[in-house]
């Protein structure tokens, strides 16, 4: 099914009853079927889309008071027309290629039959900062999940925030922009951003309501940090006036599709199994990994892990052929390496100790909060 994806997927339901048209379109196809329910798939942004529309059909609506959709009615929905749901290559924490776009890093690229021109940067920047569907794709998940280093670095001491154009908002020195201020800045510069926060809720890291097989692939550089030099400054209109640093750049691990970090197309299903897990039910998430043996050397189509190129990858198309055809998937298992499994093991440890972090920050409050009411503050 064909989306506007310059719109968050709470906005093509707000826009144009995206969701309401999907779950009729769903319906018609399982009768067509004789009854067969249907197979989610989602592909990169596609699989954001997919989930928000399986949140769509759990949440209650009602009008003018009176009840419309229950909870319940989801779970009937579900289970007559919705099989599995699959997300590929999906950064379901956002990517970090996104900062590029928004910051024009990427034209200064010199893509062929492209202008490089600053009139023309603008113009296009200026579009992308306007379409929410970018917003809903940047990095969230906050330092445990993208680890305590930042996404953004300025190497020199004048920072210069990447959201606003008015330079007296923008007055800190030796500062680095970790996940949180970004995220915040977001909120508040950016046009259409869906605030979600550094860090997601319990609510955001909730299963699916149907079994899952999360695909995704590993092995190729993929954007980790962007490392930018502060400009001149002398158009304050001038989204152009940072650059990547000549000598740092862009930062990379090998642990993605090019695209999208393992760390958001992966540990969020780690996750959901482990939910599943406690319930007894750990075969309702399969994780699927498919690494790339040759360290982005590609002799053959057929073995791509890239993320356009996984699209070809013969093991991924046998996977979704056994998912479609009901009678081949209980073959299907979770395949992870050692060192993905160790890698999702290192972030739930960063996890638990964030979160007693600002357990004990909350106490601490708490108890603050008690001295002031003893002392009638």
């Amino acid at each position: 099914m064909p989306y506007d994806w310059r719109h968050s997927p709470a906005g093509l339901e707000a826009n144009h009853g995206y969701f309401t048209y999907l779950k009729e379109q769903i319906e018609d196809e399982v009768r067509k079927s004789g009854g067969k329910p249907a197979v989610l798939i989602g592909y990169s942004y596609g699989g954001l889309v997919a989930s928000a529309f399986l949140e769509f059909i759990m949440t209650p609506k009602e009008k003018d008071g009176k009840m419309l959709w229950r909870k319940e009615d989801g779970k009937m929905w579900l289970e007559t027309n919705i099989d599995s749901f699959v997300p590929m290559a999906t950064p379901l924490l956002g990517s970090v290629d996104p900062i590029a776009f928004i910051h024009q890093e990427w034209l200064t690229r010199n893509e062929e039959g492209m202008t490089d021109t600053d009139s023309l940067r603008n113009d296009i920047v200026s579009a992308l900062r306007s379409w929410p569907g970018i917003h809903a794709l940047l990095p969230t998940g906050g330092d445990t999940v993208w680890s305590t280093d930042t996404v953004i670095k300025y190497e020199t001491t004048r920072f210069h925030n990447m959201f606003s154009s008015d330079e007296n908002d923008n007055q800190k020195s030796d500062d680095e922009l970790n996940v949180r201020q970004y995220l915040t800045n977001a909120d508040k510069f950016l046009p259409g951003y869906d605030g979600r926060t550094a860090y997601p809720s319990e609510k955001e890291l909730q299963p699916p309501p149907v079994k899952v097989y999360c695909l995704f692939h590993s092995g190729n550089p993929t954007a980790t940090r962007f490392n930018f030099v502060a400009g001149s400054y002398d158009d304050e209109t001038d989204y152009a006036a940072d650059r990547l640093s000549r000598t740092k750049g862009i930062e990379t691990e090998n642990q993605g599709d090019t695209t999208v970090h393992i760390r958001s197309s992966g540990y969020p299903c780690w996750l959901w199994k482990k939910k599943k897990a406690e319930l007894k039910k750990a075969d309702d998430v399969i994780l699927r990994l498919y690494q790339n043996q040759k360290q982005g050397q590609y002799d053959d189509v057929l073995y791509d892990t890239t993320h356009l190129g996984s699209l070809y990858n013969k093991d991924l198309l046998a996977d979704l052929l056994a998912i479609t055809a009901s009678t081949k998937r209980t073959s299907l298992k979770d395949r992870l390496d050692t060192e993905t499994r160790t890698f999702f093991e290192t972030l739930d440890e960063r996890r638990n100790r964030g979160g007693l972090t600002r357990l004990r920050r909350l106490m601490g409050n708490l108890k603050q909060t008690t001295i002031d009411l003893e002392h009638g503050e």
